[in-house]
């Protein structure tokens, strides 16, 4: 039979199929994982608004950033820095009532994920991978969350938000030390991994650099004369004492996490810099998206030290690695949308 009279069928690849399949195709391979996008989009809108050195439109960034935020989360399935001076004082109301939600049911997951995980999913020592820091930091994010939202409370209710941070963010904090030594011995055991994933070393960066920022935040919030700490007017003093300089005894172990995850992509770097086609080469995955949102707690951090510190060295330093953020992000989201369109991930 003649090529021009073949069924149309007959003369397509055997690997092609319909633009309907395709679609569906990409929606099955839609993660949990794409939300690491808005944890980072967040993440930049807080950091951009504790930025130490401000410039004329820095707040309209913010502001663009946070709504793209929330276009995407909407699209997928910190208020409070942006939305205040804007929406009223209904939006504090709402924002505490959604934090006394989120904790109850951070509280309960936490309860729920582990005995189904010691039931159904145990996993050998050496086996812990990074992305399983996220199955914890729900819990501590808490604490990060009431140190943000607790200064613009009323007196009466700050306290209890501030009582319940410091909680969560001891869950988290205690969850994220057990583990740690997890995460060194799969590390001890099967290297840095492949490269395509390794940005996901970043992930554990967050679990130090936003402990830091409940600390401190939550004890900058404390309200003098009132309650408890109208009994102990000392103890507000004291507090902001004690959460400065332990997150300084933090702060190093947090830079030790992210200098270890930042130079195992310099053989990668130097590799491709050298033209060097031996070595795999690393394309876009979402994991990258752990460069941004544990790096945002870490440099949110720095801005807290310096400030509490009056240190303007360490606020330049905070304000560097503020710009390097945000580029990191524009990076990430880049790439994101340019797999997508590619149709390499969804």
């Amino acid at each position: 039979m003649p090529q021009d009279e073949l069924p149309k069928s007959a003369t397509q690849p055997n690997n092609s199929e319909p633009k309907n399949e395709r679609a569906i195709s990409l929606v099955d391979r839609f993660t949990w994982g794409n939300f690491t996008c808005t944890q980072s989009t967040g993440g930049v809108a807080l950091m951009l608004s504790k930025s130490p050195y401000s410039f004329r439109g820095l707040h309209t960034i913010g502001v663009v950033v946070f709504i793209l935020n929330l276009v995407l989360f909407i699209l997928f399935c910190s208020a409070m820095s942006f939305g205040v001076p804007h929406a009223g004082s209904w939006l504090v109301d709402t924002v505490r009532v959604l934090f006394w939600i989120y904790g109850a049911i951070t509280l309960t997951y936490n309860v729920v994920i582990f005995v189904v995980m010691f039931s159904l999913a145990p996993f050998a020592p050496g086996s812990m991978s990074s992305p399983m820091f996220l199955m914890i930091y729900n819990a501590m994010l808490t604490g990060t969350v009431a140190s943000v939202i607790a200064a613009d409370q009323p007196p009466s209710e700050r306290i209890p938000i501030i009582v319940a941070g410091i909680a969560f963010e001891g869950l988290g904090w205690i969850l994220c030390l057990l583990f740690l030594p997890h995460f060194v011995g799969n590390l001890l055991v099967n290297g840095l991994g492949p490269v395509n994933l390794r940005p996901g070393l970043f992930i554990s960066v967050g679990s130090a650099g936003y402990t830091i920022i409940a600390l401190i935040g939550c004890a900058k919030a404390i309200p003098d004369g009132h309650g408890y700490f109208a009994k102990h007017p000392t103890a507000a003093e004291t507090l902001n004492i004690m959460a400065l300089w332990v997150g300084i005894f933090l702060w190093l172990f947090t830079f030790w996490l992210f200098a270890i995850a930042a130079v195992a992509h310099v053989p990668i770097l130097v590799s491709k810099l050298r033209g060097d086609k031996s070595r795999q080469q690393m394309s876009f995955a979402l994991p990258w998206w752990a460069i941004v949102f544990p790096n945002v707690g870490f440099t949110i951090a720095t801005v807290y030290i310096g400030e509490e510190l009056e240190s303007s060295a360490i606020s330049w330093v905070a304000t560097v690695m503020t710009i390097l953020v945000f580029v990191a992000w524009l990076m990430d989201m880049y790439l994101h949308m340019k797999s997508i369109f590619q149709k390499r991930i969804m």
